[in-house]
């Protein structure tokens, strides 16, 4: 039988069998009725399930345990006395530990690092050493990293990837210390800032960053909410206010102290006037502004914030949040590069009108940030499938066409937690589009592709810019940029995706667009011009030509777009006949955003859409096909053979290339870009 040892963890694995079993070694003061052995709790079935995985909970000195391998973190100068289960391990092993942490790791290790040494009389046949950072609300991801690095060096001694799997689900059960009713939060986004509205506790928070609220002389145990950080934090923390604030603050002042025993490294403590009808609440927004000044100087990650003021001082919940919401508006335009990446608005969960005050907030920022739809935050959710095999072989697109169909994963109201037909199955008939703001990243993403792309030497040129050089303009300014989540929609393209995965696993790949044969205009100019770690990346299969393109439209046709997708119906007198025609640059786009013979200043719009081209034909001449020609003859209406081309692109003397798509379901309009001519 193997067994790791994992700190206080155990892993055991029976040997020529699937079954493995954890078990959890805690701290023998700790006051629980766990049993002492894992033969006990087998008997009295003390354990959880991970698949074939046992997690036992058992009382426990770590130095007494029988390992293959035991893990254990400490300090990164690897100092063995700081920490009791170090301490534990070092006399047990005969005090051979520590030379040979000095002999072979002088300088200590660092995040991500793991120190191998000989057990000495310890019952295992390796000690790991490893370094954690601190811990705050923020670095969850981290941690993340680190299991799935400790997880890997045990493969190194021929146990299962199965332990992959097992580090991750485990941290996640064992380091959310928040309760549910905490962990029920919405979310929204402000630049570059997520802001969490969140039921639970201040003294129990993780932030970098705690904001408190009491009296001017910051005496703590006169504030409700102030005095239970000082009992959380311990008596230090008044000791601190006492020493650098001998005399107190003033109204919207920040005082500074260190966090003690809260979870946080700082707390930044003010004192607000009661409220009144004829109150300005300019304290308020003076201590808020000077909150996130001094936390965006000292590169603070996370700020947690009371609902300030809604408590004793009687401020309605509405007015505090406004003024939040409006600091936190200002702060980002004036801060876009801000350290600050989350932002906690926490509503004490036992106040008797902590569900209105928290309606309060969350009607505030979903009016502002969010006008369709506020983003609630989820469970973790599954990852779109990865097949085991290379990307691009068949047995990969086998994989994938066997699989069920996820939203793409950057999505946010309908997002990975449930397959496209759990969504469906859930939403009504008809389903209306959600116009979901982007994250920063993303709106610069999307605006370089618009300008890369654009040519203003061909601004006027053709007819259908006719009208168009009159306005006097050389460039387009984009706004605002949207993603439309129509999950209805988006199934019928996602199923011929699917459908065209099954094509290619059977016949190979596509001729990827920028080596087909005969093609004058270079590779495709959007795909060209976007980052490989964007979001547009991220759900997208070059290897069935799928690509981003333009579609310029009419203002007033965009609302029916976004709720019925692209229809190839109703192209009138089209030069390749009846389809969805899109276009690789935006300057083409532009020239449908308005009527030719009433050119108009204003914002205008375009989408870019994605594009399953699949296997494409090249048409150097204006002809009118009523679908893609057959790859043999090369005819549209073909009747001896079954194998047809997926889209054409017109390519000749135009100024530009166009793509036409014979399938509504080929297309899906996934971001709105709204801009202005300049």
């Amino acid at each position: 039988m193997d067994i790791i040892r994992l700190g206080k963890y155990r892993l055991q694995k029976t040997k020529g069998k699937t079954k493995v079993s954890l078990q959890l070694i805690l701290e023998q003061n700790l006051r629980l009725t766990s049993p002492r052995s894992m033969a006990e709790a087998e008997t009295e079935g003390k354990f959880v399930m991970f698949g074939n995985i046992k997690v036992y909970v058992v009382k426990n000195d770590i130095a007494d345990e029988k390992a293959d391998v035991i893990v254990c973190s400490v300090p990164s100068s690897l100092d063995l006395n700081h920490g009791r289960a170090a301490k534990s391990l070092e006399d047990k092993s005969g005090n051979s530990l520590q030379k040979e942490c000095k002999s072979k790791y002088p300088n200590g290790i660092t995040n991500g690092k793991i120190a191998v040494v000989s057990p000495g009389k310890l019952s295992c046949e390796k000690v790991f050493f490893i370094t954690l950072p601190r811990w705050d609300s923020t670095n969850a991801q981290a941690f993340r990293s680190e299991a799935r690095k400790r997880a890997s060096s045990l493969e190194r001694i021929h146990h299962s990837t199965c332990f992959k799997f097992l580090f991750i689900n485990l941290q996640k059960q064992i380091f959310s210390s928040t309760d549910s009713k905490t962990r029920a939060s919405e979310i929204y986004k402000e630049g570059n800032i997520t802001i969490k509205i969140c039921l639970g506790k201040l003294a129990k928070w993780r932030a970098t960053v705690l904001v408190s609220s009491g009296t001017p002389d910051l005496q703590l145990c006169n504030g409700s909410l102030s005095d239970s950080l000082l009992e959380e934090a311990g008596s230090e923390l008044q000791d601190e206010c006492d020493e650098k604030y001998p005399d107190g603050i003033q109204h919207g002042d920040v005082a500074v102290t260190a966090g003690y025993n809260l979870q946080c490294e700082k707390v930044y403590h003010g004192a607000l006037p009661s409220w009144d009808k004829t109150h300005n609440t300019k304290e308020l927004e003076i201590f808020i502004d000077k909150c996130l000044s001094l936390a965006n100087n000292y590169k603070v990650k996370s700020i947690a914030f009371p609902a300030l003021g809604t408590g004793a001082l009687k401020y309605p919940a509405k007015h505090s949040a406004s003024v939040l919401h409006r600091c936190i508006k200002m702060f980002v335009n004036n801060n876009p590069t801000s350290s600050i990446k989350t932002v906690y608005i926490v509503i004490y969960d036992e106040g008797n009108n902590c569900e209105k005050i928290k309606q309060g907030f969350t009607d505030e920022f979903a009016s502002s940030i969010s006008p369709f739809h506020p983003v609630r935050e989820h469970k973790v959710p599954k990852q779109r499938p990865i097949s085991i095999h290379p990307r691009g072989s068949k047995e990969y697109f086998d994989d994938l066409y066997k699989s069920d169909i996820y939203p793409p994963c950057y999505w946010t109201r309908y997002n990975v937690s449930k397959s496209i037909k759990q969504w469906n199955a859930e939403t009504k008939e008809p389903a209306e589009p959600m116009f979901m703001r982007v994250d920063p990243e993303t709106f610069n993403e999307v605006k370089k592709v618009v300008e890369l792309t654009w040519q203003k030497e061909f601004i006027g040129h053709g007819k259908d810019a006719k009208g168009l050089q009159n306005l006097n303009y050389t460039k387009i300014n984009v706004t605002k940029v949207e993603r439309i989540e129509n999950i209805q929609v988006f199934e019928k393209y996602a199923n011929y995706r699917h459908a065209f995965f099954n094509t290619v696993s059977k016949q190979g790949q596509v001729t990827p667009f920028d080596d087909i044969k005969g093609l004058k205009k270079g590779p495709l100019k959007t795909s060209a011009c976007i980052s490989k770690k964007s979001d547009l990346v991220k759900d997208i299969y070059p290897e069935i030509n799928e690509h981003y393109l333009f579609h310029g439209t009419k203002v007033d046709v965009v609302e029916s777009i976004a709720r019925q997708g692209l229809d190839d119906r109703l192209a009138e007198n089209a030069m390749f006949g009846k389809g969805v025609y899109c276009a690789e640059s935006s300057t083409k786009a532009d020239q449908y955003a308005d009527d030719k013979q009433r050119r108009l200043e204003g914002e205008k719009k375009m989408f870019l859409v994605r594009a399953c081209l699949g296997e494409v034909y090249i048409e150097s001449c204006s002809t009118a096909h009523q679908r893609p020609p057959c790859r043999q003859c090369k005819q549209d209406k073909c009747t001896n053979h079954s194998n047809l081309y997926d889209s054409v692109v017109g390519e000749g003397s135009w100024n530009f290339r166009e793509f036409v798509l014979y399938e509504r379901m080929q297309v899906y309009p996934e971001y709105l870009i709204t801009y202005r001519r300049a």
